[in-house]
């Protein structure tokens, strides 16, 4: 019902949820960096546009489709969208501030945020040698998937500090 209504990043983020979603806990929301949404939704239009290109060198007959942003934004893996759709449940704003899967999401520095996806080796062992604690890498503390969600805490004592001095 609005497919002739113009959007941009921050309308993609609101009516996906993912602005709710990608904020921390009784906080305002946080938008993505530019460009994000509008990149997400063209490569799942890039995709499909793929598909119809090898059905028709396949016999398959040509297609016109249209792409949603706002369902292609639905539809991501970072979204809460797909629990509350099946389930009803709504998730806990967390930012992505996994105290299992850690660091990955929003962390606060000096002038803004920072968002991280290093939760597992070497993404994990580079982001400790980069924070000067390399010596993190072989604390058992931090090894195992298991042992490491018991330490979210101590990991964050270390990786805060470092981030408030930083832009």
């Amino acid at each position: 019902p609005f497919a002739e209504r113009t959007e941009n990043g921050t309308s993609l983020l609101a009516w996906t949820g993912r602005m709710r979603q990608h904020s921390l806990p009784d906080e305002e929301p946080l938008r993505y960096a530019p460009y994000v949404p509008e990149m997400q939704w063209a490569a799942t239009a890039a995709a499909v546009a793929n598909a119809c290109l090898w059905s028709s060198e396949h016999g398959g007959e040509p297609r016109e489709v249209e792409v949603s942003g706002v369902e292609a934004m639905t539809g991501s893996v970072d979204t809460w969208f797909v629990v509350w759709e099946f389930q009803g449940a709504e998730m806990p704003r967390a930012g992505g501030q996994s105290k299992a899967a850690y660091p990955a999401g929003c962390y606060r520095c000096s002038d803004g945020y920072m968002v991280f996806a290093s939760a597992n080796p070497p993404f994990f062992n580079r982001l400790c040698e980069a924070i000067g604690h390399p010596e993190l890498i072989t604390d058992e503390r931090f090894l195992t998937p298991a042992e490491k969600a018991l330490h979210f805490d101590e990991f964050f004592a270390i990786l805060d500090p470092w981030l408030r001095e930083r832009t």
